[in-house]
């Protein structure tokens, strides 16, 4: 029975033959028909092979079928996440993260704002795809819209995209709004106006730089070469005949 193979691989476990209790708990795996016990199992497998028989691979493999089995198992994908990070398997991570997004519907709302998260950052940092990292950052910001470094590292990466020059104009304009970093997004909306070939955006936003002190010298020269060719302000009132 699972009882007691178990218990025979607790004593092969304290004898140090992990060896054989590796194939008794894979035994008593095989044999269990509860899926939550046998997800247990698995991850407790995964852990063998992995601390103490340094066979990676089937850690992975034995914390993969415990996800399957039981998708809300928190600890077997911290432990299946922490080991393919430390191995750099940066695509098996990402069809891993994949993988539990796939089981969203047994998932808690923050862990799979997490498991997003993370997605997001190893699209970005890792394997640097920015189409991807754009599409997982969107998915965060519409989960939760209170991380403001976030919505300014997919303003970044919208700069990066000609083709979301638009949607980086809006959010660049959004944070400049909210205040929190004047100068920085005030140069981003200056860079993508003059992007967009939009001068009356780019004049505009020089001046506010030069008006906070923080003007670079390209800056002050795009700015005085722009004053050359606006109009002066009228000298008469509006409607008042010449």
């Amino acid at each position: 029975s699972v009882d007691l193979l178990e218990k025979l691989a607790e004593v092969l476990l304290r004898r140090s033959e992990n060896q054989q209790a590796g194939a008794v708990l894979k035994k008593a795996a095989t044999v269990c028909k509860d899926a939550s016990r046998k997800a247990g199992l698995l991850h407790r497998l995964g852990r063998l092979y992995e601390q103490e028989l340094d066979n990676e691979p089937l850690a992975l493999n034995a914390y993969h079928a415990s996800l399957d089995l039981e998708p809300t198992k928190v600890k077997a994908f911290q432990d299946l996440e922490r080991l393919l990070v430390k191995r750099q398997e940066w695509k098996l991570l990402e069809e891993s993260y994949r993988a539990m997004l796939g089981r969203a519907q047994n998932l808690t709302p923050g862990f799979r704002l997490v498991l997003w998260r993370n997605l997001a950052e190893l699209y970005d940092r890792a394997l640097q795809d920015v189409d991807n990292a754009i599409m997982a950052y969107e998915v965060v910001r519409q989960l939760d819209t209170s991380r403001e470094d976030e919505a300014q590292r997919l303003s970044a990466l919208y700069l990066k995209s000609p083709k979301h020059r638009e949607k980086a104009t809006e959010i660049a304009h959004e944070l400049f709004s909210a205040g929190g970093s004047f100068v920085e997004e005030a140069r981003k909306l200056k860079e993508l106006y003059h992007a967009q070939s939009q001068f009356d955006g780019v004049f505009m936003y020089c001046n506010i730089l030069d008006g906070l002190g923080q003007a670079t010298d390209d800056e002050y020269k795009m700015l005085a070469h722009l004053k050359q060719g606006v109009r002066a302000w009228p000298q008469r009132a509006l409607g008042e005949d010449s």
